[in-house]
């Protein structure tokens, strides 16, 4: 149900409310964020055109490749250091 909801958020951002829009704080930039953060982590591959569209994006670029990127990989498999032969999570 989340990610319906950030779907439509992410569809529909330039229209969304806060009670702070008008401070400081750039409210639909985070409301944008979380969206992507939820979407990166129960989205799936149908979630990737609109996140492309986003990848250019000064603020929420980099968020959208790393939700891509988890999209693709949900499971990545720990770095096994060259020298020692373990991982990180040794």
């Amino acid at each position: 149900m989340a990610v319906v909801i950030c779907r439509d958020a992410l569809k529909h951002r330039e229209s969304q409310k806060s009670y702070q829009e008008h401070g400081f704080k750039d409210d639909r930039a985070r409301i944008a964020s979380f969206s992507i953060q939820v979407i990166g982590q129960f989205g799936d591959v149908d979630d990737f055109t609109t996140l492309r569209t986003l990848c250019d994006d000064e603020g929420l670029g980099r968020e959208a490749l790393d939700a891509i990127k988890r999209i693709e990989d949900p499971y990545p498999l720990p770095a096994v250091n060259a020298s020692t032969g373990t991982s990180r999570l040794n």
